[in-house]
């Protein structure tokens, strides 16, 4: 069951309003698959496949559901332009988005800086909504003990989870990065 409410349906109208009008990119999802997958002779081929979508709420569930794996190979437009899609699909359909495998390639980072580089093709209220989708996806985490574990700093004595330290390790510092993005841009917009 997933976790749909009032809270998430009203950020699902947030992230349809915040990414409305986004650009398509080259690297499509299936452009993002054959590049992992070496196969660089099929990219014009593979391109068009993806056209049947003219925006990323025209996704196909299935085509989310398919290529869950590509997010380290899309561009930052590309990440701009199917993160609405996968963000929704998750609060839509999944019970706990943390564990979503498209959120470990989205927002964990191989190099330094390539986050925080792709980070900087969010406008503020892309921004915040994926923030905001982060802490509901952290929420969801089951957690007896303490509910907002994602919230502190790490601490490997403290938690023995192994799920846990994997959603930490590849959400963590995309929380954190995002929070401190958006403290500022509202900081900018109030002053």
């Amino acid at each position: 069951m997933a976790i749909v409410n009032a809270q998430t349906e009203e950020l699902i109208s947030q992230i349809e309003r915040a990414f409305r009008g986004v650009e398509r990119p080259q690297i499509t999802l299936r452009v993002g698959r054959a590049l992992d997958d070496n196969m660089q002779d099929e990219l014009p081929k593979l391109r068009k496949l993806d056209d049947h979508y003219g925006g990323w709420s025209e996704i196909p569930k299935e085509d989310i559901e398919k290529f869950q794996d590509v997010f380290r190979w899309l561009c930052p437009i590309g990440f701009r332009f199917y993160l609405p899609a996968f963000m929704i699909h998750s609060l839509r359909f999944s019970k706990e988005p943390a564990t979503d495998v498209w959120l470990s390639g989205a927002f964990s980072e191989s190099e330094p800086g390539v986050l925080e580089s792709t980070l900087e093709f969010l406008n503020p209220a892309q921004k915040e909504v994926v923030w905001r989708f982060l802490v509901i996806a952290l929420e969801s985490v089951h957690d007896d003990y303490n509910r907002d574990w994602w919230n502190h700093s790490w601490d490997k004595e403290w938690a023995e989870d192994f799920d846990k330290e994997r959603v930490w390790a590849n959400l963590g510092r995309a929380f954190t990065l995002l929070k401190s993005k958006v403290e500022q841009d509202r900081g900018k917009t109030s002053a």
